[in-house]
């Protein structure tokens, strides 16, 4: 969290007179650098916009809402480097979170912004984050703001915040609601006896996870102070596999809109996050960081698998999912019928993200549920998806027989191409999604023609 420029929002009261000129002077420099959202020192918020800033969930919370290190993928270290205001000012900042019990996190932070006239501004933060009763969760940070103006000055602050997640709703993974209060009753001290309102600011959000379609976050930043404003932030984050796109957009009341775009790409345990900003006033900047999440432990929390689809088949239904940060043993399959009864399959190992569910009776309808497992440690349950196995329509099945005849003579290419004939109709069943899989990573390795 940034505090650049709003502590000269309220006029200064001084205590000694001394220190007026002073005071003065570095009015003007902190006016200009305020920018609110867009100084937000986390590439993965600032990609969208900020709008995630108030629902962020893991280690990258550490800089902004502290409830949400309370999310199973809370633990690890978070390391970001950027510019700001046109790379007239520079930032630096290191994070690390960890689960000391099964339902408490504790993280520490701290964070340097630097202009090349010599300004300072340091923020060093101890947090804490656990969940008051199932899917709303509570967090606490504690503030000591370094900073040199002109003048040194010192503060003490702390950030409150609360998310409140609805899961397995309106086609939604997840709804977070959530509410972040920052720098409550804050003052700057200044060497010399002056002191200056820091400035409260209120954010609430809402952010909503698509089961299979993109994230999108929009939220509220209300500045409680006399002659605050208010600021309007909304984003669109959407995963290709191992890729993150995103894209936002932060509406200030009073100078202009700023545009963000930005990317993530995960790596094993490692997320690498880049974010673009742009202002008419402010100028452009450019942000990047690494977060790592820490391997699931037993007795820790592991975080549930994402995006789960279900393909119906005959006698059988394929399913999908995107895995999970850190490292884990596998994944288990739970699957209903219609009597309420529920049996679960465990998959090969933790590098899977598709299985294969066999004797299913064509014509009912099944309920599919996933978690990943780490020793006697099981996640919570991904969203439920159903499916109704069925044979192919004649047609589709024309298309595949063949398909399969192309591949078992190793005429990969040609395979793939009669696949992607029959439209998105190849997209549906079971049976073309696993071939048409197998023959996309033939291809990609280079085998066969």
């Amino acid at each position: 969290m940034l505090y650049q420029g709003e502590w000269m929002k309220k006029r200064v009261f001084l205590q000694r007179a001394a220190v007026l000129p002073l005071i003065l002077f570095t009015a003007p420099v902190m006016a200009y650098f305020s920018g609110g959202a867009i100084n937000n020192i986390d590439p993965a918020v600032s990609g969208m916009g900020a709008s995630t800033a108030v629902s962020a969930e893991g280690v990258g919370a550490v800089f902004n809402n502290p409830a949400g290190l309370a999310s199973c993928e809370g633990e690890g270290f978070i390391g970001a480097y950027g510019s700001l205001v046109n790379h007239k000012r520079q930032f630096w900042a290191f994070g690390a979170s960890l689960g000391i019990l099964r339902s408490f996190t504790v993280a520490a932070g701290a964070s340097s912004v630097f202009s090349e006239t010599g300004s300072r501004e340091n923020v060093y933060s101890v947090s804490a984050a656990a969940p008051l009763f199932r899917d709303l969760y509570a967090g606490l940070s504690v503030k000591l703001l370094d900073v040199l103006y002109g003048a040194p000055a010192r503060a003490l602050s702390a950030d409150a915040g609360i998310i409140y997640y609805i899961k397995d709703f309106l086609a939604a993974e997840k709804i977070g609601f959530a509410l972040f209060i920052s720098d409550p009753a804050s003052r700057l001290r200044f060497e010399g006896g002056a002191e200056d309102d820091i400035g409260t600011k209120l954010d609430a959000g809402i952010n909503y996870k698509g089961a299979v379609t993109a994230a999108v976050s929009a939220s509220l930043r209300f500045d409680l102070n006399v002659n605050g404003g208010t600021q309007v932030m909304a984003g669109v984050e959407k995963e290709f596999g191992p890729v993150a796109a995103r894209c936002g957009a932060v509406f200030y009341e009073s100078i202009g809109p700023s545009v963000t775009a930005g990317a993530g790409l995960k790596a094993g345990g490692f997320i690498i996050d880049y974010a673009f900003m742009t202002h008419e006033k402010m100028g452009q900047s450019h942000k990047m960081g690494i977060r790592f999440v820490l391997p699931g432990k037993p007795g820790k929390r592991l975080p549930p698998p994402s995006a789960l689809k279900a393909h119906p088949g005959d006698g059988s239904a394929y399913i999908k999912w995107n895995s999970v940060y850190g490292s884990i043993d596998g994944f288990r399959v739970y699957v209903g019928d219609d009597k309420g009864t529920e049996t679960f399959t465990d998959t090969a190992g933790a590098d899977e993200a598709g299985f294969l569910i066999r004797g299913l009776e064509n014509g009912l309808v099944y309920e599919v549920r996933i978690t990943a497992f780490s020793g006697g440690e099981e996640s919570e349950g991904s969203i439920k998806v159903r499916v109704e196995p069925a044979k192919m329509p004649e047609d589709i099945n024309r298309v595949y027989k063949s398909a399969r005849v192309l591949y078992i003579k190793g005429s990969y290419a040609d395979a793939l191409k009669r696949l992607e004939s029959a439209g998105r109709g190849a997209d549906k069943y079971a049976e073309t999604v696993m071939l048409k899989e197998r023959l996309k990573k033939i291809i990609s390795a280079g085998v066969g023609k």
